[in-house]
């Protein structure tokens, strides 16, 4: 994928999975399980989320949740994690569901882009704002606010120590003396990755720190050497 990303003159499209696609999974699950439980991209950001809720509407005694993660990446990746430690203890659906609710509030994603050019190839942004950004070499850190909509959290300028800046723009955001998780998603940059989990894995322990890569959905848009990092705070507030 991230080959064909660089090299290949034709941008990748992306496309949300059918209901019929929901539908076939979770008459499967049904066969397996008393219940599922669906957690997907913002709503405002995909399809996803309606495909999912309309596939769940078509069943019959499978109970199916359908959650809007407000995250992506390796954010959801976090509140899943979360959502199967409440299954192992043995938690009701609804316990589940409230536990999964509330770490939603808790979990936040960074995502530090190395080059606008993948954006203004997926049509996201003008050419002349990837101009401005590269004259005064800037690069913009995304998140998503309380809607789920994808906005700018912040800048950082300059290709100097870029990535050690944003380990220090990403500790900023984490209350002092708090409990918390780190997951880590690159761009085909697992070396440059894996720095970054060696520094949380020294502060906080390794069973706290989760690492993936970024992937194809998110990478056609975020490109190469994007890196994303997801912030959960245990039972507390992500700093503003």
């Amino acid at each position: 994928f991230w080959d064909e990303l660089q090299n290949n003159p034709v941008h990748p499209k992306t496309s949300q999975p059918s209901p019929g696609d929901f539908r076939r999974q979770y008459q499967f699950l049904a066969t397996h399980y008393e219940s599922a439980i669906s957690i997907h991209l913002p709503a405002i950001n995909s399809g996803t989320m309606q495909s999912a809720l309309t596939a769940s509407k078509t069943l019959t005694n499978f109970p199916t949740t359908v959650i809007d993660s407000n995250s992506l990446s390796i954010g959801i990746g976090l509140i899943a994690i979360r959502a199967a430690e409440a299954i192992n203890a043995n938690k009701t659906h609804d316990e589940i569901i409230n536990d999964i609710n509330n770490v939603i509030k808790n979990t936040k994603i960074y995502i530090l882009l190395h080059t606008l050019e993948y954006i203004v190839r997926g049509g996201r942004i003008s050419k002349s704002k990837k101009t401005i950004a590269d004259l005064l070499h800037a690069h913009p850190i995304l998140s998503l606010d309380e809607t789920g909509k994808i906005v700018t959290d912040g800048k950082l300028f300059g290709k100097r120590n870029l990535y050690d800046r944003f380990i220090k723009y990403i500790e900023k955001k984490i209350p002092p003396n708090s409990q918390y998780r780190i997951g880590i998603a690159h761009g085909n940059c697992e070396q440059r990755a894996r720095k970054f989990e060696k520094h949380f894995i020294n502060k906080i322990g390794k069973e706290s720190v989760f690492f993936s890569q970024i992937g194809p959905g998110l990478g056609t848009h975020a490109g190469t050497n994007a890196m994303g990092i997801a912030v959960q705070i245990q039972d507390n507030q992500i700093n503003d």
